[in-house]
């Protein structure tokens, strides 16, 4: 009631209709909370965070109130991703080659930093999805089904879904996923084929355009930097109309342009060859950082650290989104800060 009189003080009786229009929900909540009506409450709290998460899902994903079936899932949201297509060479498509290309070469381009509504969000996930829903959401980029995972890492999954199209962009390149068609990509450093053992770790997953994906494949480093220039470059050949050099014109700018292309990079490997060449530079990489890290954290402090991940489905998405990150924390960050 007070605010209500702060409002009446500000916008005269004229707007106060509105205004009671607008807050009808917060003033019921009020009422039924003075009034100790628990259950209305519950119900009301309960409402909110349902529609905080369709708000998360709505550009890429059908939602509606489940009415019938088993009493326990009555009454939350079901969720299934819409079918999206045509998109390709839209200049959304191809400002996310521009950015990818950009976050590969230089690092993200935007801080992925972990919000309490973030928080918030994943929490009321896990309350207000049907399990279907949770099933849908935890299954992009899986290797297998999710049922074969763990509750904890599959309401995680779910929820680390939820909250990646609240943002509606790629969380490390800003590119935008909101309404366009997409797919769990693992990260960088870690793809399915050279890292099988963290295919399914939650914290190697994250939502990325369809078409990027599809593009990177298992390609790291400049393998994969060489993947997204040419998609961008068999495009541009295919165009009668020039709309995608005129996209790739007015987009997103990389930080230094392409910049130039070593002599190793300027044809491209197929698949094969490239996860060849890659294995034989990550095995010597991760050998001489591995044996750094083990000398200053220890063998036996990573090795139960693994095992506490694993034990708890994964769930350290709120410290970091890459592995090397969590693995070279203590090795690099020492200090409490990050090197530059």
């Amino acid at each position: 009631m007070e605010a209500r009189q702060i409002a009446r003080s500000k916008l005269g009786n004229r707007m106060m209709p509105e205004w009671d229009a607008i807050h009808a929900d917060d003033f019921k909540l009020a009422v039924a909370m003075d009034s100790g009506d628990e259950a209305t409450v519950n119900q009301m709290l309960f409402e909110k965070k349902r529609e905080m998460v369709r708000e998360a899902l709505a550009d890429n994903f059908d939602t509606s109130i489940k009415t019938t079936g088993e009493l326990n899932e009555r009454g939350k949201l079901q969720a299934k991703a819409k079918q999206i297509h045509g998109k390709s060479n839209s200049p959304e498509s191809i400002n996310a080659y521009l950015m990818t290309f950009d976050s590969m070469r230089d690092g993200p381009i935007r801080d992925d930093i972990e919000s309490l509504y973030d928080q918030k969000l994943r929490e009321a996930a896990q309350e207000v999805l049907t399990s279907n829903a949770i099933y849908n959401l935890a299954k992009p980029g899986l290797r297998g089904s999710p049922a074969d995972l763990s509750k904890a890492n599959r309401d995680g999954r779910a929820g680390d879904r939820v909250v990646d199209h609240s943002y509606g962009v790629d969380r490390n390149t800003g590119a935008l996923i909101a309404g366009m068609p997409t797919e769990g990509g693992h990260s960088d450093n870690f793809p399915h084929d050279v890292a099988p053992e963290y295919s399914n770790a939650r914290w190697n997953m994250g939502t990325e355009q369809k078409y990027i994906n599809k593009s990177k494949g298992n390609r790291t480093g400049k393998d994969a930097q060489i993947a997204m220039r040419n998609s961008l470059k068999n495009r541009m050949r295919k165009d009668e109309t020039g709309d995608i050099i005129r996209s790739i014109a007015n987009g997103w700018q990389v930080g230094e342009g392409y910049g130039v292309m070593k002599d190793d990079m300027t044809s491209p490997k197929s698949m094969r060859e490239s996860l060849a060449s890659q294995a034989v530079e990550a095995k010597a990489m991760k050998d001489s950082v591995m044996n750094n890290i083990i000398k200053q954290v220890g063998r036996d402090e990573l090795r139960e650290y693994d095992n506490l991940v694993r034990q708890n489905g994964g769930d350290d998405r709120q410290v970091t989104i890459n592995a090397d990150t969590v693995i070279l924390e203590k090795a690099i960050n020492g200090n409490g800060r990050r090197r530059k």
